[in-house]
């Protein structure tokens, strides 16, 4: 969850810390042009000779930049703010130059906005949600995987192969061989692994191997103070924790997480569709009427939209009128199963009060 340090609505200006690195999606859909923003960075000097400008060192400085654009990397988990200085230590003289603010996990940011619409307290509200957080950890017999799940889907934190010598003594079973492995992996890993934030740990494994580490973790060191639940998969690594997703029993355990509740909301909007319901709009011309008539009920739409700030412009008229019209708005991540389905029929889709008639 984005921790949100404090919000001012008289001087019109949040202060948000990035926690984990699903905050960083959500603070792309709230920003936008000419937002001013404040962070710690690093700046390279420049030192001016008679003849030349040669580059210095680096420096940590905290400045005020006006946003012009920026960038979401999923796969480097930060999101790269570029604008204008506004604010910087005179010395540095580079207040009018453009710079780049680098945000991921850990940073600290101070926005101020020209105001708080509705449609910006709406993705707050969603931002600082409690879903439940869940950690994915399956093991086999040649591989360990740990991930999760975000709003962009199946997070894999990282994946070890583990290389186990067959070869042992005389009266010495494999599979204390192999307990003693898993023992010194989950000691060695134990600040990658890192619980903060989540809820849950489901531990997946094979028929083989799932006792040894009911009894592993029972020891009060290994994820202490979070629920466990043991689910037996047919192969361990990344393979079982995509087995753990589409298995129809094990789908109680994931209910109440920020995935599951988009996927849900996307298999309502295509039953709509499949059984030829007039109460709904697909594409962006359709949503665009449903939202002059304040008909939408649920509005549906990709991430996508908001990591342009252009196209998020595009759309604002329809997303206002939505919270006009007390609609319920979901933001689907682009990159999940769910979102390509959506990608399909335009990117955008809703559910509506009631029949428009063209």
């Amino acid at each position: 969850m984005m921790k949100l340090i404090e919000y001012n609505k008289q001087k019109s200006y949040i202060k948000l810390l990035i926690e984990v690195p699903e905050d960083l999606y959500y603070l792309s859909l709230i920003l936008e042009k000419n937002d001013i923003i404040y962070s710690w960075t690093t700046r390279q000097l420049k030192i001016e000779r008679a003849t030349e400008s040669i580059k210095g060192k680096r420096i940590r400085v905290y400045l005020g930049i006006r946003l012009t654009s920026f960038e979401f990397h999923k796969f480097l988990k930060n999101l790269r703010i570029r604008g204008v200085v506004i604010d910087a230590p005179e010395d540095l003289h580079i207040k009018g130059s453009y710079h780049t603010l680098s945000i991921s996990v850990g940073s600290e940011l101070l926005i101020y906005k020209e105001n708080f619409s509705p449609l910006i307290n709406r993705i707050l509200k969603m931002a600082s949600a409690h879903y439940k957080k869940i950690l994915l950890l399956s093991i086999g017999d040649d591989e360990i995987s740990v991930g999760f799940l975000s709003p962009q889907g199946i997070e894999i934190k990282f994946t070890q192969q583990l290389f186990i010598s067959k070869k042992r003594e005389k009266g010495y079973s494999l599979l204390k061989l192999y307990g003693e492995v898993f023992r010194k992996f989950f000691e060695e890993k134990r600040d990658i692994i890192n619980l903060n934030g989540f809820n849950e740990v489901i531990i997946a494994s094979t028929s083989l191997f799932l006792p040894m580490l009911k009894e592993i973790f029972s020891e009060k060191r290994f994820f202490a103070g979070k629920i466990l639940r043991y689910v037996q998969v047919s192969e361990g690594g990344k393979a079982g924790i995509y087995e753990l997703l589409r298995r129809e029993d094990l789908k109680h355990f994931f209910k109440d997480t920020r995935y599951v509740y988009e996927k849900e909301k996307i298999d309502e909007l295509f039953s709509y569709l499949i059984k030829g319901d007039n109460k709904i709009a697909i594409g962006l011309r359709e949503v665009r009427v449903a939202a002059d008539y304040k008909a939408i009920k649920t509005l549906v739409l990709n991430d996508s939209f908001f990591f342009d700030i252009n196209e998020k412009e595009k759309i604002r008229d329809i997303l206002e009128k939505t919270i006009e019209a007390s609609g319920e708005i979901i933001i689907i991540s682009s990159e999940s199963e769910h979102g390509k389905k959506l990608e399909k029929i335009g990117n955008i889709a809703a559910i509506l009060y009631f029949k428009i008639v063209n």
